[in-house]
């Protein structure tokens, strides 16, 4: 009964409102950009990595030596999780002399959010806001990692278009 009444007080088409939206074309080279390219057109490796059973104290030397706010687990080409900074401070920071020989595979983030590098640059930058994560690692089609990207990977892509 409240189903009828809810279809009589809304005609259908008011139902879905995204269903027949089509949105304008992109007009800025900059919008078009975003939409067009795809993840593995930027440059998205070299990437630093690591395995699962590395220890944390020499994940963080690699960190450190590599210059890098992020490590992607690999078992072989497979990526298995990713360690970051915040790992660090949210996992391991106030437990040191405890966690300095444990394995990476303990204290990584396991499930990371990733995208494909056939992905528009859109819809990573999506995956990143929805996620609140900075660092994303890239996939190949056959689920091996391709890659990385991060926020200043995306801002030397973007700044190419605010130079003109």
């Amino acid at each position: 009964m409240a189903t009828e009444l809810w279809a009589e007080r809304y005609p259908a088409e008011f139902r879905d409102q995204l269903k027949n939206y089509e949105p304008p074309p992109e007009s800025e080279p900059l919008e078009r950009a975003l939409v067009e390219v795809a993840v593995g057109d930027l440059d998205i490796s070299p990437q630093a990595t690591c395995a699962p059973d590395t220890p944390f104290w020499m994940a963080l030397r690699i960190m450190a030596s590599e210059d890098v706010a992020a490590l992607l687990v690999v078992d072989g080409k497979h990526l298995m999780g990713i360690f970051t900074k915040r790992d660090i401070l949210m996992r391991a920071a106030l437990e040191w002399p405890e966690v300095e020989e444990r394995p990476i595979a303990e204290l990584m983030t396991t499930e990371p959010d990733f995208v494909y590098e056939t992905e528009s640059i859109a819809a990573a930058m999506c995956v990143m806001a929805n996620s609140g994560c900075r660092h994303v690692p890239v996939l190949h089609l056959d689920d091996t990692v391709a890659g990385l990207l991060y926020p200043l990977r995306l801002t030397e892509f973007i700044s190419e278009f605010l130079k003109e």
